[in-house]
């Protein structure tokens, strides 16, 4: 069988000159020492490697399960999978791509290979190259891996039963994909006909019944839209942890958990979280989510031209239907379907104020307190971006003044949230040249241990 992978390129005089991320392109890594990294990577594909075994479909009771055994490296023994509705059955393909997408963060925190004993999508491949490129220059503490592949297959959906499906959480980012795409001028056919809803993303998977409340509401949106709901799992989450935190994970957990529908899932939609005029590295990007199209589906990082501010007003506040079942909550405290007064919440209810929509709403309560809107959590680069979006959108659209004058008290850097974000400032550099330095080391220790 063929085999794909990343390997390391030594010049003549047995001197690493560079290695390949992908068949066919020389690459000297990024601004590093490129022999260094290139030692290391060799090394590590001879003693390090993590290896995805046994790929399969097994049918459940109401579910059709696509599973593989990871060996190696503290992951040992740990049994991933992904979970589908049985109506899906035809479209679940027992396929290496959604374990490479789901497997790759951890194994390039770990210094680890990635081996994979099954097929995968050539052009994908192509793109975890690039994909590593990006994430190695965004965060140190990742580095660049060797990905194998026993084999490489084009899996095609046939043209005429293929689907267009977007993820739907139920948020602001949700509803304006599904809701642009509706208005768009797109054939019946090109326009998104599924909605993908994933346990164990942002609900734990032991949350069966708030999962079940959140499930409930957004079939009432799919019926009211004519989509079909499609209600996915996996327990990939566990995989998460220092340093790959779930802002940089949780993309290419989605796209993992779509890469097994390939059957039938010709294009995927995205929905985005920010602007491009604020983007930063994170985990979902216009830059990194498309790297992971197959040859049969398209991946779309959509609703970058717009803010939240304009995502309401444009769609969101004049659409019913989202204003009754929209799901901003991270924090959904007491199985509220959206508690109210967390960041998220808060900043929400600001973007319905500005489109003069708040009273409508009926999935988030219409009081908004001066006093709640000073005292908002503004912590972090997202926080603050959407905060003086909201700011913009008051003052724009002429505001409370009492508003605009609260939500800037709590923008202010002697806010509680802004003297917290003026320290991570301050410390995050410094933490950023311990992990640069400490990557040698870390090397140096593995290679003593192995020997």
């Amino acid at each position: 069988m063929p085999r794909v992978q990343c390997h390391k390129e030594s010049s003549s005089q047995g001197q690493a000159s560079g290695y390949n991320h992908r068949v066919g392109r020389h690459h000297r890594g990024p601004a590093r020492d490129s022999a260094t990294i290139g030692w290391r990577v060799d090394q590590l594909t001879e003693r390090r490697v993590l290896s995805v075994t046994g790929i399969e479909c097994v049918a459940g009771e109401s579910y059709v399960e696509l599973r593989a055994r990871l060996s190696g490296e503290d992951l040992d023994g740990f049994e991933l999978w992904f979970r589908y509705p049985t109506s899906c059955s035809d479209a679940v393909c027992a396929c290496g791509d959604p374990f490479v997408a789901a497997l790759l963060l951890p194994v390039m925190a770990r210094g680890a290979a990635l081996r994979v004993e099954g097929p995968v999508s050539s052009r994908m491949m192509q793109g975890v190259g690039t994909f590593m490129d990006v994430i190695c220059g965004w965060w140190p503490e990742f580095e660049h891996v060797a990905v194998e592949a026993d084999e490489t297959d084009v899996v095609r959906s046939t043209p005429d039963l293929g689907f267009v499906a977007s993820s739907f959480s139920g948020g602001v980012d949700s509803f304006y994909t599904l809701l642009k795409n509706e208005h768009s001028d797109l054939p019946r056919q090109e326009k998104i006909s599924r909605l993908l809803f994933i346990h164990g993303y942002d609900i734990a998977l032991d949350r069966a019944d708030f999962h079940r409340a959140v499930v409930d509401r957004l079939e009432v949106v799919a019926k009211a839209c004519d989509k079909e709901l499609i209600q996915v799992s996996t327990n990939a989450r566990q995989l998460a942890g220092e340093p790959v935190t779930w802002g940089r994970y949780h993309a290419t957990v989605l796209i993992a958990v779509t890469l097994g529908l390939q059957g039938r899932l010709r294009r995927l939609y995205i929905p985005a979280s920010y602007p491009y005029a604020d983007l930063f590295p994170w985990g979902s990007h216009p830059r990194t989510d498309p790297l992971w199209s197959t040859e049969s589906l398209e991946i779309i990082h959509d609703g970058c031209e717009a803010t939240r501010v304009e995502k309401v007003l444009a769609y969101v506040s004049k659409s019913q239907v989202a204003l009754d079942n929209l799901r901003v909550c991270w924090e959904s405290q007491k199985g509220m379907y959206n508690c109210g007064v967390c960041e998220k919440c808060m900043r929400t209810k600001l973007n319905l104020e500005i489109a003069g929509v708040l009273h409508k709403a009926g999935a988030l309560d219409s009081t908004l307190r001066y006093k709640d809107v000073k005292k908002m959590r503004v912590y972090g680069n997202h926080a603050e971006r959407f905060a003086r979006d909201n700011l913009q959108g008051l003052i724009a659209h002429g505001g409370d003044p009492r508003l605009i004058k609260a939500l800037r008290k709590a923008l202010s850097p002697w806010s509680r949230s802004g003297r917290k974000q003026f320290r991570r400032k301050l410390t995050r550099p410094v933490e950023n040249a311990f992990k640069r330095m400490l990557r040698p080391l870390a090397g140096w220790v593995g290679q003593a241990h192995d020997g």
